[in-house]
């Protein structure tokens, strides 16, 4: 492997790095302000369901912290200590904020019964629901925004922004309806919205513990990095096929992979070897640190 392509790799994963700072940062300052917003405006209206999206906020801007620390520290160089980096934090931070919102949305759902059985008025007020929907449109952008980093780099982490904005962007939607029936029909929805917000909160904390434990246990690889892999195997013609491909993930930027690639014996040396490195280097370009062992066939 040589110098040319190794620094094709930094500057790839730098870039990747860079990026998801960008995506950290407004993530946190979008979800910051539609946490307090959607705090102060439910203790202002006593709406309960404003109340648990503002935890649900709280939790995606804590996320958000993690992400960016995540993102720090796979920009760090590697050492003798940690040869692979500490990209794998992300996954242990990941963790425990699940568990954090899976007992929160346990509480919330208590509360939630509890406003349902026992209807307590909440008041109108135009400027919190202004609010809603300017969090509703500050979500959906964010959305665009997360998946369009997340195609670019095919990032696991990106796509996760990308859809939980979404269902926030749904939810904030919902919340505006509540907002608006409550005073046309004069039907208090306010435990309905927050037992669904609710359910939201335990599903995001039971998909976040669960795909943090299976990164840290060590899962198979993602699907579509396979594939990614494949294709940039079968562009080489000459490339007869392969095995024992295997993937390893250190976290962000840090993903290894090794295969046996299978090409005629008539080949000689220096084009095997060219043959697997452009192979290396498209592989680069999409982030992943490819070694690639040579079997004629």
């Amino acid at each position: 492997m040589n110098f040319i392509l190794s620094n094709n790799k930094m500057s790839r994963k730098s870039e990747y790095v860079y990026k998801g700072y960008q995506l950290g940062t407004v993530g946190l300052l979008i979800n910051g302000f539609i946490c307090i917003a959607e705090c102060i405006s439910g203790f202002i209206t006593n709406n309960t369901a404003l109340l648990a999206d503002a935890f649900h906020n709280l939790t995606d801007s804590i996320f958000a912290v993690v992400t960016l620390g995540a993102f720090l520290l796979a920009n760090r160089p590697s050492s003798i200590k940690y040869p692979f980096g500490l990209g794998r934090v992300e996954y242990l931070g990941a963790f425990f904020l699940g568990i954090v919102m899976l007992g929160m949305g346990v509480h919330f759902i208590f509360v939630s019964v509890e406003r349902s059985l026992y209807p307590v008025p909440y008041y109108f007020n135009p400027l919190v629901f202004g609010l809603i929907l300017l969090s509703a449109i500050l979500k959906l952008s964010y959305s665009f925004f997360a998946y369009r980093y997340a195609k670019r780099f095919n990032s696991s982490i990106m796509r996760a922004s990308y859809f939980d904005s979404l269902i926030d962007m749904v939810i904030l939607s919902l919340l505006a309806v509540s907002y608006i029936v409550s005073q046309i029909g004069n039907l208090q929805m306010d435990g309905m919205i927050g037992g669904i917000i609710s359910i939201g909160i335990l599903w995001s904390g039971y998909s976040v513990v669960k795909s943090a434990a299976a990164s840290l246990i060590g899962m198979g690889p993602n699907p579509v990095l396979i594939k990614t892999i494949q294709t940039i195997i079968q562009k080489d013609v000459r490339v007869k096929g392969y095995h024992r491909l295997l993937v390893h993930d250190y976290g962000i930027g840090k993903t290894l992979a090794s295969v046996h690639l299978e090409v005629p014996a008539y080949l000689s040396l220096i084009q095997s070897h060219r043959i697997s490195e452009n192979i290396e280097q498209a592989a680069a370009r999409e982030n992943i640190y490819l070694t690639i062992h040579i079997d004629p066939i």
